[in-house]
């Protein structure tokens, strides 16, 4: 049985390397996983929405894969059928040095909004974001990838619609928040998982070895 201070030096070496390892067992998700993905179900009068863990490469094809309609970064099952108001785009132009925004064109159409659209439902690399303006309770934008289309902005025509995403938008911020902080605990579980592992063990074979001790020399030191 090693004394004490060459179970120190012992520790003193073997630390590096288990922290390492323990980086290691976080970044490639052994023990735990780190990600996770929020899931909203749009109905009459409120969207619901779950988060569960997946793994990073579940999670990428999740939100950003096959036609995926994601709202706020949370997928929104069934995708988005409602009607809207676009916003128009705006034009920047250089004028004498001075850079114009000119007014938007094309603002003001009313039309249903179907996302995905039909030319990407299929597409294995293709999917769509809905997103609300900084500081606004009204617009929202929403672009596609995978084709050409031309990011939007729009607001709803029916202002229950637009309450119904609003309060989506708020619980969804809840859970991403609450996700962040079980994605740190796992990390740091799994970093820290190879250190406090050692120190277990070490406790246990000590404390083996006492008993071992006690059975076979009883309250002496030595033996007889």
């Amino acid at each position: 049985m090693i004394n004490k201070k060459q179970y120190i030096r012992l520790t003193i070496v073997l630390v590096i390397p288990l922290l390492a390892f323990g980086w290691w067992l976080a970044d490639e998700e052994v023990l735990l996983s780190r990600h996770h993905v929020i899931n909203c179900e749009e109905f009459d009068s409120h969207i619901s929405c779950h988060s569960f863990s997946v793994t990073k490469n579940t999670a990428d094809n999740w939100l950003h894969r096959n036609g995926a309609v994601t709202l706020w970064g949370a997928r929104l099952a069934g995708g988005f059928h409602h009607p809207i108001v676009t916003l128009g785009h705006s034009e920047i132009k250089f004028v004498d040095g001075k850079t114009i925004t000119l007014p938007p064109t094309d603002g003001g159409i009313k039309k249903f909004l179907n996302l995905p659209p039909r030319s990407i439902e299929d597409h294995p690399f293709a999917s769509c974001e809905i997103s609300p303006f900084a500081d606004d309770i009204k617009n929202w934008g929403y672009s596609c990838s995978g084709h050409d289309f031309i990011p939007d902005g729009f607001y709803f025509q029916d202002e229950q619609t637009n309450h119904k995403f609003q309060e989506a938008r708020k619980l969804i911020g809840k859970l991403r928040a609450s996700n962040e902080n079980m994605q740190i605990r796992a990390f740091l579980a799994s970093f820290l998982a190879p250190i406090i592992s050692y120190i277990l063990l070490s406790v246990s074979l000590f404390l083996i070895m006492k008993i071992v001790k006690y059975v076979v020399y009883g309250r002496k030191s030595g033996a007889a």
